[in-house]
């Protein structure tokens, strides 16, 4: 069993970094398998804020507020 929220040193998860990368594919494979879309980095900011952060498109915000 994996887990999708594992973190590195800085607290970013692989949903935090699809984000960044605007990777909607990849955001719903991990969504699909249970990544939280609120948990927080090292900074307090989750998954959600690095949507806003990064100018992510209207579509990839809607996949991760809907959870």
């Amino acid at each position: 069993c994996e887990n999708v929220d594992t973190t590195d040193d800085y607290g970013g998860t692989a949903l935090m970094y699809a984000v960044g990368a605007h990777r909607a594919d990849v955001i719903q494979a991990l969504l699909d398998r249970g990544a939280s879309p609120r948990k927080q980095d090292a900074d307090g900011r989750s998954a959600i804020d690095y949507a806003t952060v990064f100018g992510c498109p209207p579509a990839i915000v809607k996949l991760l507020t809907k959870r």
